[in-house]
């Protein structure tokens, strides 16, 4: 009998749907693993610019290809620019960090 790798998994978006859901689905396959698990909310709220600069990049991209809330789009936008050139987020207005929490805790 051929031998199976197993499927790796990596998760972005670990909210109460990824925690339901998601997870548990892949870990019930037996050639399956999660081997990473990352909450976009979790990497803004540390202090490290890198670690939310790839987190925003990634729901950019994620957000951009589901044809997203323009809105939301230019949030993240002023975000990662306020990162790029700031290095800290402190630069947005309170609007746009609701904003900002509001559509990055979910999963993508």
């Amino acid at each position: 009998m051929k031998s199976i790798n197993k499927l790796r998994v990596a998760v972005i978006g670990t909210g109460n749907f990824a925690e339901v859901c998601h997870i548990p689905g892949v870990l019930s396959h037996p050639d399956a693993e999660v081997v990473a698990a990352r909450d976009v909310l979790a990497a803004l709220s540390g202090g490290d610019a890198k670690t939310q600069l790839r987190a925003l990049r990634i729901r950019r991209k994620l957000y951009a290809a589901e044809r997203r809330d323009p809105y939301v789009i230019g949030v993240i936008d002023r975000a990662i620019e306020s990162l790029e050139t700031e290095g800290s987020l402190a630069a947005l207005s309170a609007a746009d960090c609701a904003t900002l929490r509001s559509h990055t805790c979910t999963a993508g």
